[in-house]
């Protein structure tokens, strides 16, 4: 079946950090930035891609479909982006407050400004984005 196969859209397992040692790591050692909705804990890692991690809790929002959605859009965001993060870093966004009903647009507005923040976007976006 054609139909059932990804078109390059997807979101690799080299970009995924998948073990819970590895999240409380970075949560624990990582430099802190935050957002109005989100915090983002980064620190450096030994892999050369930059990879990935989201968490949002039941306090956030008790529908699954509602914290499933935050994710997929953090995930499309990470992936639409990630040719612009400097390679070498482990991300882990976590949700805060009413975070889980922020429309795409202002997810993608604190993301990047957490990023430029961190000084995790690389020149090449820097250039294409001048706008501050």
């Amino acid at each position: 079946m054609d139909s059932d196969k990804k078109t390059g859209s997807d979101f690799p397992k080299a970009h995924k950090i998948a073990k819970r040692t590895e999240i409380l790591r970075i949560q624990q050692g990582g430099k802190k930035i935050y957002t109005p909705n989100l915090l983002l804990i980064y620190s450096l890692n030994r892999n050369t891609p930059t990879r990935l991690a989201i968490t949002i809790s039941k306090k956030v929002d008790k529908r699954a479909v509602k914290r499933n959605l935050f994710k997929r859009r953090v995930r499309e965001i990470f992936r639409q982006y990630h040719k612009f993060l400097r390679s070498g870093f482990d991300i882990v966004v976590i949700a805060r407050k009413d975070s889980a009903e922020l429309p795409y647009s202002d997810l993608k507005k604190d993301l990047l400004w957490g990023w430029k923040k961190a000084e995790l976007l690389d020149s090449s976006y820097l250039q294409e984005n001048k706008q501050e």
